[in-house]
């Protein structure tokens, strides 16, 4: 039987729920932060996809340096955020 915790993650009744989750977290977002530039520090609470990936890994035991691993190769930015990386809104002068 599984159990849905968020609208596209799921957790067996096999797994534990960590009593640290928030921790474990955050210890993901450091590292997206420190180690992909992602973030600054609250990269999983801004983007449901990336907390789905963050909760599946912790509750698969995987360690959050992998957990970060495969969010940043996931991650693809946004409109805005390219758009955003010229600095000045580039394309006002088309």
């Amino acid at each position: 039987m599984t159990f849905a915790f968020t609208d596209n993650a799921q957790i067996d009744e096999t797994w534990e729920m960590p009593t640290n989750l928030d921790e474990m977290l955050a210890q993901v977002d450091a590292i997206l932060d420190d180690s992909f530039g992602l973030g600054g520090g609250d990269f999983t609470e801004h983007n449901e996809w990336a907390l789905d990936a963050a909760i599946e890994g912790i509750l698969n035991q995987m360690a959050p340096e992998t957990i970060a691993a495969m969010i940043a190769d996931q991650w693809e930015p946004s409109d805005d955020e390219m758009m955003a990386a010229f600095g000045t809104p580039w394309h006002d002068g088309l």
